[in-house]
This record gives structure tokens, sequence and C-alpha cells, in this order.
């Protein structure tokens, strides 16, 4: 390791000469091999925290340290750390755009600053400081969408959580950062929307999707490809809204729905239950959750790593809805393995299909009784809503669905403690496709709509 350490030393930044220092050369070097080795990529920032670093120099290093922990290895808190530490010493630099011809590598930008908070907000909602993430969001957008924040209830945006992000920390760094609105704080509103639906107000929801959607058809294919989950997100709230109040309501019996953007429709609903009893529906969102992250032997998935930190924090003794499966099986995954995603260049670790069934099962019913171990209660699997007519390879895809929905309902019926929700009547056959009966499509080719929940009661009353 010394000799790459030496190796990289060697490499010029763009835009830079022989005279560049230590540090910058090595987080050159990290920058490069961030996507494609991780773990060479931490030992180059390592090697150059151990230069004589300036501040500057100092800042980026912590920021890309955390990023790879969090996206890299999935170590959410260690990476949280990091990101704070990158804040930190980032306002003690002076923050400015870049001269002509003047290297980035040698300043802070306020694009780079702000990519700095939009990571803080997100991560601090992953690890489940809401309230937290909320605070960062609004510091850092309401100057310049004041119209997104006139609901905002400062009473859910506190920060309590042992990140201890101060307000004057905000302050001092997003002052730098208003002078125009750019990527980053586009992607910070639209998060802040998300994490909206799971805490904060109906009227903060409501006022925040209207500042968006002002500006979201315009920007959509700018931000697409970096903001892409936010946008989907954005999607599926409009079209759901208005949600139900977010309150929780102590009179009424919980039930915990787990999952990601698939719980958003029955997200806060409530419903009298077989005996009369009032019960509200409450989210707990994974963003990215999938079968595959609830295997207890996963250890470097960010999903996985969220997912870790969600379940300490689940009420036992409380019911709880699990939503997964349908991210694993679109065509873009190791299940359908399609040749547009999975080939020479990026082989499946599955020989069939059945193979990849098997074992995205085998990690998905480990995590289950996991968690019925932990809450002492009644977990129940919703099963995998049948493809909309429009879905890419509606054939194979609905074929797909069905045989994960009969292994997950044979699976489950040997497990104690834990129900699988079929709804039947969610689908249709047409031209032997099992499809989506289109009275519950949301129209966005992923997600149901509200009118699939008279279907849930139903089956609710019936067997719980």
């Amino acid at each position: 390791m010394a000799d790459v350490v030496k190796t990289a030393l060697l490499a010029i930044p763009t835009g830079r000469d022989e005279t560049c220092p230590g540090w910058e050369r090595l987080l050159y070097a990290a920058w490069r091999e961030e996507r494609r080795d991780p773990s060479l990529s931490l030992q180059f920032v390592e090697a150059a925290l151990k230069e004589e670093t300036s501040t500057v120099g100092r800042a980026k290093a912590c920021f890309l340290k955390a990023k790879l922990h969090i996206e890299g290895f999935g170590k959410l808190q260690f990476g949280l750390s990091w990101l704070i530490q990158a804040l930190n010493n980032g306002r003690q630099c002076t923050i400015r755009k870049a001269e002509v011809d003047e290297p980035k590598t040698t300043l802070l930008t306020p694009i780079e600053v702000s990519g700095w908070v939009f990571h803080l907000c997100r991560t601090l909602f992953f690890v489940g400081c809401s309230s937290c993430s909320l605070m960062v969001a609004s510091s850092f957008t309401s100057k310049l969408f004041p119209d997104a924040w006139t609901n905002a209830d400062k009473s859910v945006m506190t920060c309590t959580c042992s990140a201890a992000v101060s307000q004057d920390l905000l302050d001092q760094v997003c002052q730098a950062t208003h002078q125009a609105p750019n990527k980053y704080h586009y992607g910070t509103l639209l998060h802040a929307m998300i994490v909206m639906t799971t805490s904060g107000t109906s009227d903060m929801l409501c006022t925040c999707s209207a500042s968006i959607t002002k500006w979201l058809p315009d920007r959509r294919r700018q931000l697409f490809r970096q903001f892409n989950a936010e946008i989907r997100y954005a999607t599926v709230i409009e079209r759901l809204l208005p949600f139900p109040s977010r309150t929780p309501r102590s009179s009424f019996h919980q039930i915990t729905l787990l999952g990601d953007s698939h719980i958003l429709p029955a997200a806060w609903h409530s419903f009298a239950g077989s005996a009369g009893q009032p019960l509200q529906l409450r989210p707990q969102l994974v963003m990215g959750l999938k079968a595959w992250h609830f295997n207890p032997a996963l250890t470097t998935s960010r999903e996985r790593d969220i997912l870790t930190c969600k379940l300490p924090t689940l009420p036992t003794a409380t019911p709880i809805l699990v939503s997964a499966g349908e991210i694993d099986l679109r065509e873009e995954g190791p299940i359908a393995n399609l040749p547009a995603y999975f080939n020479v260049h990026r082989p499946s670790k599955y020989e069939s299909r059945a193979d990849a069934i098997a074992a995205t099962m085998a990690a998905f019913l480990a995590g289950l009784r996991a968690l019925q171990a932990q809450v002492q209660a009644p977990v129940v699997v919703q099963s995998v809503r049948p493809p909309p007519r429009t879905t890419a390879h509606l054939s194979l895809i609905s074929t797909i669905i069905e045989q994960w929905n009969e292994h997950l309902i044979a699976a489950v019926a040997e497990l104690e403690g834990v129900e699988c929700m079929h709804l039947a009547a969610l689908g249709e056959r047409v031209e032997n496709n099992l499809i989506l009966r289109e009275e519950f499509d949301i129209l966005d080719g992923f997600h149901l709509n509200r009118n699939y929940l008279h279907l849930l009661e139903a089956w609710w009353c019936d067997h719980m």
C-alpha cells in the first residue's frame, strides 16, 4: 500500500503543476477511485489527512471520508461525524467562487459546501433525526424559497439528537451559499418534502409541495440524474396530497408501516379494526429499501444501515406492516437479470432467476424472523403488487412477481408470528399477464394510489 500511495503522490491534478502539495495529489487520486474502489479511495484520504494539510484540504478530506463511509460502506453514524467535522473546518475558510483559471482544489466554493449540507440533511434523516434534518433544510433553503416554509412548525425542527448540529454552524456555512439557488438547494428542498411525510404537519407538507411545483417542471431534466430518488418521491407525494393528519393519536392503536416509497399511499391512514378499535398506520420510511436489505448478514449497505438505525426505534407489542420486494423485482434488478443491465462486464451473481429468488427470499425471511423476535408482535408482509400495463418487459416482470408472491405466501406460512397480506383483487389477467387494475394505479409506473386502502382494511379486519 505504501507504494500505491507513493505513486498517487506523483499525480498532478488537472490545472495544477509540480508545486501542488501532497495532500492535494492524494485527494485527487481518492476522488478518481471513489466509485471504482472505495477501499483504495479511503486509504488515499487517510494518507492525505496525515500530510501537512491546509484547513481547506482538511475540510475536503473530511467530507470525502464521510461520503465513503456513508455510500461506500454503509456506516452512517461514523460518516455523519465526519460530515460535521468537514463543515466545522469549512466555516474557518473563505467560501467563494473560483476566479478564472484558479484551481478549485485550493478553495471551497459555494456549490461544494452546498453539497455537504445536502448530504448532512439526508444523512440525519437516514439515522432517524428527522427534526434535525428539517432544521438543516430550513436554515439552508428558507432565504431562497421563503414560500416553502411559510407554515413551518419550529416544534418539529429542533435538533435534539446526538449529532448536535449547532444553529451557529449552519448560519455561518449557509450564509456563503445564499447568493442564488444551486442544484443542492433544490435537492435539499425536495428531500425536506420527503421528511415532512413522516415528520411535520400537513400544512408544512402542502406549502413545501406548492413551492416545489413552481420550479420542478422546468428543472426536472437538469436535476434528475443526481436527485432522481427525490424527484420520484416528489411525484408520488404530489399525487397523494393532501395527506391525512400526521399527528400520532394517543387514542388510536398503532400499526407501524415499514418500507420505502411504496408505504406512502397508506401513511397515516386511520380505520376501525375488527372489534371497532381505531387504528392508525404510522410510517417508518427507509429510502431504497429492498427485501435483500433485511438480510442480517449484510454489513456494507447504506440501506441496510438505515434499516438498522430504524429497528431500535420500533415500538414493541405493536403490529408491523412491511412493504419490500418491489425494487428487487424491477427490470434493472438481479432477479430479472436482463442483458441491458447484466452482461460480461457486469455479470450476475446468480446462475438462474430461480436461484436469485431463492437467495433473496432467504435473506428477507431471516430479517423478518429477527424483526418479529424484536417487536414481539405480529409482522405482516404485503405481497408485491402486479405490474402496471405500461411496464417494460411486462410478460417477464409479471411472471417474476407471481413467482415471488407464490414463494412468499408459502414461506411465510411456515413462520410463527408472520403473516402475508396478499391482495389478489389488485390484479387482473390480461393476455395471460397478471397486471395491476387501472383503478389502483397512481400512474407513475411503480406505486399504488389510495383506492387500494379498502382492500387493506378488509384484509386486516379478517385476519388480525
